[in-house]
């Protein structure tokens, strides 16, 4: 049963994909949802398919404890969390239109859920995590400890890994802790601050994909890491380049595009 609710969730994760990316083009998710019924009628449940969210990493499937091993899993776990879902019951009778229409409202924003037939949606009552800021104080010690990180590198050549390791899991923690990431991008001044910024949020939608995509903590923190120190070839530049509000001459431009070299030399 394990390896056909696999297959189910698959089916409900592609059929949501393809119904974000290709609003007009619905026969992608109308082929994901008739498979996903296909199957769920095979195995011959007497009344309804019971999908519990719980707060550990897994899901109970009509009792069934099941691990987030696979990448699609943890997708529709990641979702499930993000809109505040707490149970999904499927009903026996459950059509393709509905299951499509359900994939339309897995692929939105909001947290928002029509009503169905033969589909049940029970919500948390606790705030989901789209409600959960990072909160200003947390951002701005991020963003503080991002600058001593690159001060650091520019005036002594040394990378302080231990504060990099505690930027990078904040950033892993509040990832995991916020459905919409991209409130969370802080908005670049034109200033000298404006390095500092920018690494900041690569790292921060870095992480956030590498989440979606079910990557593991070393991975995530591999990513971060890179994202995070991707300009650090920047800190060798003339500061007056870096906030320069005209266009750059092209002498200017050739040294500006020296950067990478510069970062793999620190």
């Amino acid at each position: 049963m394990i390896e056909e609710i696999s297959r189910i969730i698959s089916c409900f994760v592609s059929g949501m994909t393809s119904y974000r990316l290709h609003p007009d083009k619905q026969e992608a998710v109308s082929s994901y949802a008739a498979e996903a019924v296909d199957i769920i009628k095979s195995l011959h449940i007497e009344h309804f398919l019971k999908i519990t969210v719980n707060n550990d990493n897994s899901m109970l499937i009509n009792g069934v404890l099941v691990s987030l091993g696979y990448p699609e899993l943890k997708k529709f776990y990641i979702k499930l969390k993000s809109k505040g879902v707490d149970t999904i019951i499927i009903s026996k009778g459950l059509r393709v239109d509905e299951l499509e229409r359900f994939f339309g409202d897995l692929a939105s924003s909001g947290n928002f859920f029509h009503s169905y037939e033969h589909i049940a949606v029970k919500k948390s009552e606790k705030p989901s995590v789209s409600e959960v800021p990072y909160s200003e104080k947390i951002l701005k010690d991020d963003i503080l400890q991002v600058k001593r990180i690159y001060r650091d590198i520019s005036t002594y050549s040394n990378i302080n890994m231990t504060t990099i390791d505690a930027v990078i899991g904040s950033i892993i923690a509040n990832v995991r802790l916020i459905g919409q990431i991209l409130d969370s991008l802080i908005p670049l001044n034109g200033d000298a601050e404006d390095l500092y910024i920018h690494s900041f949020n690569v790292s921060l939608l870095s992480i956030a994909q590498g989440e979606y995509l079910g990557f593991g903590n070393a991975l995530l923190y591999d990513i971060g890491f890179a994202a995070l120190l991707h300009d650090i070839g920047k800190t060798l530049l003339p500061a007056d380049l870096l906030i320069r509000q005209y266009a750059l001459n092209e002498a200017e431009w050739r040294l500006m595009k020296k950067h990478p070299e510069y970062g793999a030399a620190l």
